[in-house]
């Protein structure tokens, strides 16, 4: 690592170049990235190192080979180089890998800890990544997020493509080329009068080569020495190194160069270990020869120059095949005891020695692995594989460890088959207590849970047992009596996973990373169920960077589809999820899946008959009732889709054995919407008490899981269990009837984020159309433009002129909705149409336009299914769009009136249901000062005067209870009422 870190010496014979070394440091103070790429042997090396070392700018340089492809490679090694240019930096890249983020993720933590400072950090030979687009993401990554101060210069033989270059901006990148880096006349005279070329006609020469820097320094077919087919015709730079270069060292010192140009750097012990004698003195010796390389340590440490090396690796691969092979594994080896294990595993291949290959990669696997280089372990695994070596116990350890990894569990079962059977036959050693463990997931996922068992006998209480152990609480039937802690382990993943389906949300969503797989996969399944489902989709949509993970990519798509009402888009998900799934070979995901697929049939389509057949096939496949939580589903939905059918008494015993088995052991993800279907069937056959039970044990399900987000999807199905629960609550201030708005489904919870066209309805009117703030010529337009949100896109002409016109007809009426029409075209862009047929009018993409309103209105449902904290903060924040100022501000009609009014009405019951949530944790300040200002804003309602007399009995203010139930009465007697007899016996009930 340390050459790859250190900036080139360069030669002492060096042509100085001011003019050049002018550009480029301008270049650099003008530019983020300078891009210089030129043909080999055009001076961008030396030329970059001669200017970088007159800026007052640490400098990190990085020189890159083929292994350097691999991103966790290459990010190690980007690490390194900055933390050898500023040791302050630390290790953040390496520490977020090891919370799971991926390997460009991690490029944007280092460039957060680069921070402001200025630095200059050169990649040399970038040309080693074109065919490497994870490498190339990772470099992109660290351009992308550094500050302003950090430079940047690629160098290389060939352009690379970078992300990061089309996104800083054209006018950051500057870019020097062969024209600016090729010799000028001068340049050239003196190059060649530094090397014995005095007689040479400069001007000739650059005109010959187009100024090639290496065509002018070795020009060999111009010298009286030039030897008729040594190279020099084909190529003037190989007939130059062999004639002007090689031809005057003598046999050894030839030897010598051709023997170690295997090598990156050479060194005494190096040379000495791949079999050269007296390296030392050789070394001394090529040192006064004035050679085309670069020395560094007290000249004991020669570099030679790219084009020599590839010289002498020429002249290497053109000896007798049995010496050079020799010379590789004695390379290798060296690798090898330099702990350079990838190399040395290279090497080894193209050597094709794979069993001494596979001796190495015990420990380059697990490096590898580590830093998610998964495309090389499958290489290094396919390779093992063709070679016959296969069966060798690292590569099945491998196999195993990269199965898990990316979660294709079939893989799994059959390395761990085969290290078994080789155990077994004793030509193995037993599988550790980690292998056995990660050997039993995936026994478990394909349906073999007697051999998942065994191998869990035999693995300790602590380390990956631990988890796995856990996972059998999906299985049994009773709460398992140790909870894993996430600790930053290889299946932390799994943790997290059988805790969402546990039910244990909030400790999902809130759980540190993990090392092996990164959470927000995890974490995104849990805000679904929270009923988060914007923030949901947002990580759906974003970019691909996470790892392989079922949970994300096969199956939570089709969850989020279902819950916002996108039968299409479910069925979309649920195809690309058995596709990934069928890769996974596992039996459970597999049965998932035919789960989820009769939840789309019972839940979008209303088809019972289809889903209890998708059902039957699912328990056809496998021992599906071996894993209770997986029984308990099906039962479920069974229960449901006869609920549908009517067959109520077959409903009810499927629904109960799901209800029970959930409580037995504690399994109260789905439990919300047992609950209620066995509510629906118990009340049916006459069972009411039955039926109460059962919706209670729903709601306090719901409040454990921190969310009624799926219990009211549950109510939604069967609407007629909370009307009863309401009609039997004798207050109207209970948490049923808080349900009923929610369960109204006032605002689809589709999200809104992606809309390009936005209304903002709140406060003086405004439209944003794609992300640019403009407003209309008549404000009317806002009006029509809000009606039709609100209509779903569509509007017939005489509805528009009742309500946006007050039902005024005739020309005048129907000129100016022409008009307001017109503004409003005016403003779209022109694929968002908005279209007439002389009856109706329509907007062609309605998905593409929003409502501030229904934006806080949304915000404001999700915040009423959330319990305690969580909720107070979530109302706060939807309330606050409402401090712009009155809907359509500015704007009159009956309509807009109503609007605003209903709008109002909204308010007032989010902000009283905020305070009876505060009141319920104790925050009797901010419930009372909520209250208060709901009671100022409409005296008329009694339910706010009630709640401000309960948290006045809280703290234990008989005056304040009083004074809050005088004003109650003074309001109402206003109106010519007076107070519910609720609120009177409420009263009387909290001065007891």
């Amino acid at each position: 690592m340390k050459a790859k870190c250190v900036p080139p010496v360069p030669p002492e014979r060096l042509v100085a170049r001011p003019r050049l070394v002018a550009e480029l440091s301008r270049l650099i103070a003008d530019h983020r990235v300078v891009d210089i790429t030129a043909t080999a042997g055009s001076g961008k090396t030396t030329t970059v190192a001669s200017a970088t070392t007159s800026l007052d700018a640490p400098i990190a340089w990085l020189t890159l080979d083929d292994t350097d492809a691999a991103a966790g490679r290459l990010l190690t090694y980007l690490e390194a180089t900055v933390r050898r240019a500023i040791p302050a930096i630390g290790s953040p890249a390496g520490q977020a890998l090891g919370r799971g983020l991926t390997q460009a993720e991690a490029a944007s933590f280092l460039a957060q800890r680069i921070g402001d400072r200025r630095m200059i950090v050169v990649i040399d030979e970038v040309e080693r990544l074109v065919h490497s687009p994870d490498a190339r993401a990772v470099l992109s990554s660290l351009i992308r997020y550094t500050g302003p101060d950090v430079r940047f210069v690629l160098i290389g033989r060939r352009r690379v493509h970078f992300d990061a270059l089309s996104r800083i901006g054209l006018d950051e990148v500057g870019r020097l080329d062969e024209q600016v880096l090729a010799f000028t006349t001068e340049e050239a005279e003196a190059a060649l009068r530094l090397h014995g070329g005095e007689s040479v006609d400069a001007n000739s020469v650059v005109v010959s080569v187009g100024g090639w820097v290496a065509g002018v320094l070795f020009e060999a077919w111009r010298s009286r020495d030039h030897v008729a087919g040594s190279g020099g015709e084909r190529d003037p730079l190989a007939g130059y190194l062999a004639v002007q270069i090689l031809e005057q060292l003598d046999a050894a010192e030839r030897d010598f160069l051709v023997i170690t140009s295997v090598l990156d750097e050479v060194d005494r012990e190096a040379a000495e270990a791949l079999g050269l004698a007296n390296a030392g003195e050789m070394l001394g010796r090529l040192r006064e020869a004035h050679l085309p390389a670069s020395w560094r340590d007290d000249g004991t440490v020669m570099r030679c120059h790219p084009r020599f090396r590839e010289h002498l690796r020429n002249l290497l691969e053109e000896r007798e095949p049995e010496k050079v092979a020799a010379i590789r594994l004695r390379h290798a080896e060296l690798l090898a005891k330099a702990g350079r294990h990838e190399e040395a595993i290279e090497e080894l291949f193209a050597l094709d020695r794979p069993a001494a290959a596979v001796e190495l990669a015990d420990r380059a696997f697990d490096v590898v692995i580590s830093r998610r280089d998964l495309k090389l372990a499958e290489r290094w695994l396919a390779r093992f594989e063709e070679a016959g070596v296969g069966a060798h116990p690292v590569v099945l350890a491998a196999q195993l460890s990269i199965a898990t990894t990316v979660e294709e569990f079939g893989r799994g079962v059959e390395a761990a088959d085969r290290m078994r059977r080789l155990a077994a036959e004793g030509t193995a050693d037993e599988l550790d207590p980690d292998q056995k463990a990660l050997a039993a997931w995936c026994y478990w996922h394909v349906g073999r849970l007697d051999d998942a068992r065994a191998l869990l006998a035999e693995t300790p209480e602590t380390g990956l047992g631990e988890p796995i152990r856990y996972l059998f609480s999906l299985v049994d039937d009773e709460p398992p009596t140790r909870l894993p802690a996430v600790t930053g382990g290889p299946l932390d993943v799994l943790v997290l996973r059988i805790a969402y389906v546990r039910g244990r949300l909030r400790e999902v969503r809130d759980a540190p990373a993990s090392v092996w797989t990164p959470v927000a996969t995890e974490r995104a399944a849990a805000l679904r169920a929270l009923g988060e489902l914007r923030l949901t989709q947002e990580l759906l949509e974003s970019p691909a960077t996470h790892l392989s993970n079922l949970r994300f990519e096969g199956t939570l798509a089709t969850e989020l589809m279902i819950d916002i009402g996108d039968e299409e888009g479910a069925r979309r998900a649920l195809a690309r999820g058995r596709d990934r799934v069928s890769r996974s070979g596992s039996f459970v995901f597999q049965i998932v899946l035919r789960l989820l697929e009769a939840k789309i049939e019972l839940k979008l389509s209303r088809d019972p008959t289809t889903a209890l057949a998708i059902l039957e096939d699912a328990a056809a496949i496998g021992p599906l009732r071996e894993y209770g939580y997986l029984a308990e589903q099906f039962d479920l939905w069974q229960g449901f889709a006869r609920l549908q059918q009517g067959r109520d008494a077959e409903a009810a015993r499927s629904l109960a054995a799901a209800y029970d088995r959930m409580r037995a052991a504690d399994r109260i993800l789905e439990l919300p919407a047992a609950a209620v279907y066995l509510s629906e069937a118990r009340w049916r056959l006459g069972d009411e008490a039955g039926a109460d039970e059962a919706a209670t044990h729903g709601l306090q399900a719901a409040d454990r899981l921190g969310s009624r987000h799926l219990l009211v999807g549950a109510l939604r199905d069967v609407p007629g269990v909370l009307a009863r629960q309401m009609d039997a609550v004798a207050e109207s201030d209970g948490p049923w009837h808080e349900l009923s708005r929610s369960v109204a489904g006032l605002v689809h919870p589709r999200a809104q984020a992606s809309a390009r066209v936005l209304l903002q309805d709140f406060g003086p009117p405004y439209l944003v159309v794609d992300g640019e703030q403009c407003r209309v010529r008549l404000n009317k337009s806002y009006a029509l433009l809000g009606y039709l949100i609100e209509a779903g896109g569509r509007a017939r002409r005489k509805d528009l002129l009742t309500n946006l016109f007050d039902g005024h007809a005739g020309d005048s009426a129907g000129a100016y909705l022409r008009q307001v029409v017109h503004g409003l075209r005016r403003l779209l862009p022109e694929d968002l149409r908005l279209t007439s047929d002389g009856e109706w009018l329509q907007l062609e993409q309605p998905e593409a336009f929003a409502a501030a309103s229904r934006q806080v209105l949304a915000e404001v449902d999700h915040a009423a299914m959330l319990t305690g904290g969580e909720r107070i903060a979530a109302t706060e924040r939807a309330l606050a769009g409402y401090e712009r100022g009155a809907y359509l501000d500015g704007l009159e009609g009956t309509w807009i009136d109503e609007r605003r009014a209903w709008l109002e009405a909204q308010r007032t019951d989010a902000q009283s249901a905020m305070a009876v949530a505060a009141f319920e944790e104790s925050r009797f300040d901010l419930a009372e000062r909520a209250l208060r200002e709901v009671t100022a804003r409409d005296p008329y309602l009694e339910r706010p005067w009630r709640l401000l007399m309960r948290v006045a009995a809280a703290r234990g203010s008989e005056v304040a209870l009083l004074a809050a139930f005088r004003g109650c009465e003074r309001a109402m007697n206003e109106a010519g009422l007076e107070p519910s007899a609720e609120t009177r016996r409420l009263l009387d009930a909290l001065r007891r």
